[in-house]
């Protein structure tokens, strides 16, 4: 009777062997090939929206230049591969990366909410806000001033996002205008087509002390955001391979100088959120 006892103990100390060893071989095997794909080809491609200076802009006829490209050029450094830069229509950016046109979004892309639920996001690397831009002649100082006023954005950014967050605010303006590009707003905000633009902060800094353009920023930011690198979802071991290299350049000093380079500041929070 014993030995009966102990040879179902054994059989059944068997069973739960093999099939824990088989889920640990399933757990091994992993569908997500998105590091291998780039390492493969060895280049990483960015899909980048080329008119969000000092992140990643035109420079010249032909040259993409800023914070965000420096930066992954160093990652792929690291990586042991090139970086393909990819101009891309910023509207198009989450069905470009799901077809595999790119291998990730970056340049100044915000995490929002609605982007968490589309994105494998990266931690984040810079931090940013959104902010209310006017021309400098105006004599508007705040918020509440621009009621029943005209307000211009671009279509399918963060800035869209923080309008919608504040609802208060948004049906407090006579009429919201998308625009294609930052630089299409903060003209239509020039030449007084529309009374003010919500843009990025980093972006609206630059404009003003670097391109010297007749604007604002009125003291109240729409809200508090961080920059990361968008992959698609499930496409993890990429987003880490890139992560790991991120921390690299955070310990090494690089992260500091790219953003001493292209904002005069040190805006690197990359480990710390």
């Amino acid at each position: 009777m014993k030995s009966k006892i102990l040879l179902c103990i054994i059989a059944f100390q068997l069973l739960f062997l093999f099939f824990s060893c088989e889920k640990e071989s399933e757990e091994l095997v992993s569908d997500d090939i998105s590091l291998s794909k780039v390492l493969a080809s060895g280049k990483l491609i960015m899909g980048v929206d080329d008119d969000s200076p000092p992140m990643c802009f035109k420079y010249g006829e032909s040259q993409i230049v800023g914070y965000d490209v420096d930066l992954a050029r160093a990652v792929c450094r690291i990586l042991g591969i090139t970086l393909e830069i990819r101009p891309i229509p910023w509207s198009l950016k989450n069905t470009l990366l799901d077809i595999g046109e790119v291998d990730c979004i970056w340049s100044a892309l915000s995490v929002t909410p609605e982007r968490e639920d589309v994105f494998c996001f990266s931690g984040a690397y810079a931090r940013t806000a959104q902010v209310i831009i006017v021309s400098n002649k105006s004599t508007y100082r705040k918020l509440n001033e621009l009621k029943k006023k005209r307000m211009a954005f671009q279509a399918s950014s963060s800035a869209e996002s923080a309008l919608a967050a504040n609802p208060d605010f948004l049906l407090s303006l006579k009429d919201v205008i998308p625009m294609e590009t930052t630089t299409d707003v903060f003209e239509a905000v020039i030449n007084g087509s529309v009374d003010s633009g919500i843009v990025d902060l980093v972006t609206a800094h630059d404009a003003i002390r670097r391109l010297g353009m007749p604007l604002k920023i009125l003291d109240m930011p729409l809200n508090s955001e961080v920059y990361a690198v968008g992959f698609k979802k499930g496409n993890i071991a990429l987003m880490e391979a890139v992560q790991g290299a991120l921390e690299k350049l955070e310990e090494r000093g690089e992260a500091y100088n790219i953003s001493q380079k292209w904002l005069g500041i040190n805006l690197s929070i990359i480990g710390i959120e």
